[in-house]
């Protein structure tokens, strides 16, 4: 129970880290009224946005998973 807590924390805590950073990149360079970047690669920063906000935390509670599995 206490693997599953801590690892569900520092899923949530790297979401809540990476949610403001990730969500102003976006909106910035890539939303609907930006004219920062050429339109085509408006959306390769809307999908590295989306996949940092998955891949990021998911990758720190696998990480926390695995070393509270010792």
């Amino acid at each position: 129970m206490k693997r599953i807590l801590l690892t569900a924390a520092v899923f949530l805590g790297t979401l809540a880290a990476t949610l403001p950073v990730a969500f102003i990149a976006v909106i910035v360079l890539a939303g609907p009224h930006s004219s920062m970047l050429p339109s085509f690669l408006q959306p390769a920063v809307l999908v590295l946005g989306w996949a940092s906000l998955i891949l990021l935390p998911a990758a720190a509670a696998v990480w926390m998973w695995k070393r509270l599995g010792h």
